[in-house]
């Protein structure tokens, strides 16, 4: 009988760009746009310092580091890459606890080192999200992400045109490397917030580093997914049925900065206060139902001080919304975050918990998660309620195509300008057609067109 660990490589050597359906190339090449974007805002926000230890550390000009006009090696650029964009919390949800910029940075990086088409990089991306998912669904102890190194490593293993056997190895080798667990459900200390959350450089590495090794011949233990049945459901691992189905139906993006399972709260609040046009200064108390995951102190703290507390705060996204300040930078300069008026907005928001939104958290029902929001002001209060599938987002109500457009350019423009920001989404948006993503590079650098 084949090894669970060879039928896994055995089907990432063997798929085959046709095989997966339109509408999950579609939202993968909108996730590509999307996570290339936002890691320019990390960049200019808190990735100069991680840009700087790869710059010195270098390696050969394989793959592009955005944010800079510098290229290192592919290993380098997809942890930095991926790690710079996790460090805006502007990035997808999952399925499989945010792992779209190690999807997205491993191919890009990996597929600039081999010269790989547009259709060879949306391929090892959509493998790398269906195992993703496979792993993250059918993990017998709940949710983490143990698994990310894998993902990084089908990848990686796809676009360096690994046999089956080679991949097996490559895929054996990602466990071997250490990534912790996470457990959400834990009260973290107030204000205590790591610059390595997801700890997407070390999983982006690995992947790629374990990939690299099984080309080059070095060997470990065989067969290492089939010794993991105390962690996972080894036969739903390798079930194939409604492969690419995830990619296709349940893979969000972020209208706005901050975890997205706030968001039905914040549509509701921007349309609350569109609708019946009232202002910051109108408003008394605001409400907020949400899954029980909002009482964490990261994330139900009402007076962030800087740039890594406001990320998380839902209090901070609330506030932005009822000022209408465009999502993206202008969100978490020094300058918006001392201002008293937006402080004075942000502590007016009180959370409570939603239990019927817990329980759909705790089954991960994205699709059925459900918020409300009340708005106190002198003479009234507004009610609203939302769901996570009627908000912005998801497959079944995807941001508009202005509304998409306006969030790439907010995150690239201020590093790139406004011409070469337009020029990369166009550039982006027709990703399939290319021969070779290295014709990417000046654009990613900002190169061309200045």
């Amino acid at each position: 009988m084949t090894s669970v660990t060879r039928q896994l490589a055995n089907e990432i050597v063997e798929t085959r760009y046709a095989d997966i359906p339109p509408a999950a190339t579609a939202r993968l090449t909108r996730l590509l746009i999307d996570h290339v974007g936002i890691t320019y805002m990390g960049y200019e926000a808190v990735g100069r310092e991680l840009a700087n230890y790869a710059v010195d550390i270098g390696g050969p000009p394989e793959a592009q580091l955005l944010g800079t006009r510098h290229r290192v090696s592919a290993e380098l650029a997809a942890a930095v890459n991926a790690q710079t964009c996790r460090n805006t919390d502007f990035e997808d949800t999952g399925p499989g606890l945010h792992p779209g910029p190690v999807i997205v940075h491993t191919a890009l990086a990996v597929g600039q080192r081999t010269g790989a088409s547009g259709e060879a990089l949306l391929t090892a991306m959509a493998l790398g999200h269906e195992f993703n998912c496979r792993f993250f669904f059918n993990a017998i102890a709940g949710p983490d992400i143990r698994h990310a190194n894998m993902t990084a490593a089908v990848i990686s293993a796809r676009l360096l045109g690994l046999d089956a056997a080679a991949t097996a190895n490559a895929i054996s080798l990602a466990w071997e490397f250490p990534i912790k667990s996470i457990n959400f459900t834990r009260p973290k200390i107030p204000k205590r917030i790591t610059a390595l959350g997801m700890g997407n450089l070390f999983s982006a590495r690995a992947g790629v580093q374990a990939a690299l090794l099984a080309q080059h011949g070095f060997e470990s233990v065989a067969d290492e997914i089939d010794q993991l049945d105390d962690l996972y459901n080894l036969k739903g691992l390798t079930d194939r049925r409604d492969r690419f189905s995830q990619a296709a139906d349940n893979l969000y993006l972020k209208p706005w900065p901050t975890s997205h399972f706030c968001h039905m709260a914040m549509q509701t609040l921007d349309e609350l206060v569109n609708e019946n046009s009232i202002t910051h200064s109108d408003i008394t108390e605001i409400r907020m139902g949400l899954p029980d995951v909002y009482l964490m102190p990261h994330q139900n703290d009402p007076a962030p001080t800087r740039y890594w507390e406001a990320i998380y705060s839902t209090a901070w996204a609330a506030a932005m919304v009822i000022h209408r300040v465009p999502p993206g930078p202008a969100w978490f300069t020094e300058e918006r975050i001392n201002d008293p008026v937006c402080r004075a907005t942000a502590a007016k928001v009180h959370i409570s918990e939603h239990a019927p939104a817990t329980a759909a958290f705790q089954t991960l029902d994205m699709g059925g998660m459900e918020g409300w929001v009340e708005i106190d002001t002198a003479t009234t209060t507004l009610r609203g309620k939302k769901s996570m599938l009627e908000t912005y987002g998801g497959p079944a109500h995807p941001m508009p195509a202005q509304m998409f457009n306006d969030k790439f350019r907010n995150v690239v423009a201020p590093s790139l300008g406004e011409t070469a920001a337009t020029e990369l989404r166009v550039a982006l948006e027709s990703i399939a057609s290319l021969d070779d993503v290295r014709q990417l590079q000046p654009l990613l650098a900002g190169s061309a067109g200045n």
